[in-house]
This record gives C-alpha cells, structure tokens and sequence, in this order.
C-alpha cells in the first residue's frame, strides 16, 4: 500500500486542525511559503520524507497524537467499515488498535506501523493461485460450453472457489508449454472469465485442415477456426492488485508476440503493416 503525498497532508491537517497548505507548512517547516507541502502532493512520499516530518513535528518519538483521528481517517480513505478491517490492512492486532483509539499513537509506532502496511500490501501484489495445471474439460451443466477443471477432487473444488473470489491474470499453454493465450480477469472473477475465453469462437485462432472425399484423392486444404479448448492444455492464474491488471496483461502479452493468439497482437501487427 502506497502512501501518497495527499493522504499525508490530508491526515496531518486532521490531526493539527489546519485547512491550509500555508498554515501546515508553518507548523512543519516554520515557514508558511515552504514549497514541500506543493511538491508532496504531486506523488507518492517516501518513508525518509514520513520520519523526518514526524520528527520535526514532535521532536521525539515518545509523544503521541491522537489515534481515533489517525484511525478513523483509514477508514474513510480505504472503505473500510469496522476496526477489524483496518486491523487487516494495518498488519496489527484488534487489542493495538484498541490501545491507538484510547490513548494515543506514539511517532514511532505511526512510522513502524505505515512501513509494515506497506511491506504487507506490496508483498501481496500478485500472488500465484496455480500454475501449468492442466486442463481437465468437462461440460457445463447445459452441455453447451466447457469448463476448465472437473471439480472432481477437493482440491479442485477449492481451486475452482478461489478462482471465484478473485481478479488476476491467466495464461493459456499448449502441450508443449507455450504461452498460446494471455487474458486478465479485471471487472469479472478469474473462474468467469477463464471459462468465457475457453470457449469463445475467435477469428485469431485458425487451423488448417485437409478434406479427402475418397481413398487416394488429393484433399483440399482448409482453414477452420477453432476454441481455446481445442489449443489449449495447461493453465496458470495469478490473482493480481486491480490497480496492476491492466499493465501487467499488457507486459506479459509484448513477451510472447510471436507465439500468442491474443487478438490484441494482431491489431498491433495490422497497424505496423
């Protein structure tokens, strides 16, 4: 979890009781026309830039500021409604939480805990959920599509309610192990977006296949456009930070140019052309 400039000010002029840039500059920097607050606000601050305003501020780590703002501001900043959620997000314990709200945050504490936060947050960017698993195509209930997996085990099972609860990236392999497919599941869960891919009819993914009408003849050769699931052996899925999605489909999709059935190529190539 990054911490941006504007969060910062916005939390110190909470605490301090200020509206202005000017009037918290004065109270940091003893001097109200500081160009640091306008530079702060532009991008992230780094935790040198969180050390050295905490100290100035106070001027030692012992002294405290008030908790249930620091809190309270957390929560309406990331959505969260109740402490267990922010306990979460904070990487601490309910009963620390607890001892904030009632007596106060010593600076040290704020420093340690903004750091954690963010060594927590930034470690769970993206995580893989399965890798390489191989595809086991099993109809849908209709027997119209197919899935992916069979649910047939429990860790199947489980591996299909992950899937489920989560956005990411995936990457479709061939028998050999090529990257044949990338997609991201942004605003749908991987599970659905997986299986709509798997079986949906584009134009990108063609084979060539001969037709012979009796022994002997020379066939004709055709070209026949086919499903993933007919391409398709392996699959891996990552869930993956929303904000990261899009940037990471797009640098996994330029490592595999040559080789992806991605549509996205193609138009790429097109245009060169």
């Amino acid at each position: 979890m990054a911490i941006t400039g504007k969060e910062l000010i916005k939390v110190l002029k909470e605490i301090y009781g200020v509206r202005t840039n000017s009037a918290l500059a004065e109270i940091l920097f003893g001097d109200s026309t500081s160009t640091n607050i306008g530079k702060w606000e532009s991008g992230t601050v780094s935790k040198t830039v969180i050390k050295n305003v905490l100290s100035k501020v106070l001027n030692k780590g012992s002294e405290r500021i008030r908790g249930d703002i620091f809190i309270d501001s957390f929560k309406e900043k990331h959505k969260k409604r109740t402490n267990v959620e922010i306990s979460q997000l904070l990487g601490l314990s309910q009963a620390s939480l607890n001892s904030w709200r009632r007596n106060g945050i010593t600076i040290r504490a704020l420093i340690g805990v903004i750091q954690k936060s963010k060594d927590l947050h930034t470690k769970n960017l993206i995580n893989p959920i399965t890798e390489f698993r191989e595809i086991t195509r099993t109809h849908t209930s209709h027997r119209v599509n197919y899935e992916i997996i069979d649910k047939s085990t429990e860790v199947l099972k489980n591996l299909k309610l992950h899937l489920d609860n989560c956005n990411g990236i995936y990457i479709f392999h061939d028998s050999r192990g090529n990257a044949v497919y990338v997609g991201k599941a942004k605003n749908q869960t991987l599970w659905k977006e997986i299986n709509l891919a798997f079986n949906r009819d584009r134009s990108s993914q063609v084979m060539k296949k001969v037709s012979h009408s009796k022994m002997g003849s020379v066939g004709q050769i055709t070209k026949h456009n086919v499903h993933l699931h007919d391409i398709a052996v392996y699959f891996s899925a990552y869930e993956v930070d929303k904000n990261l999605i899009d940037n990471l489909e797009a640098t996994i999709i330029r490592m595999f140019p040559n080789d992806l059935l991605n549509a996205r190529i193609e138009r790429v190539k097109r245009a060169k052309k």
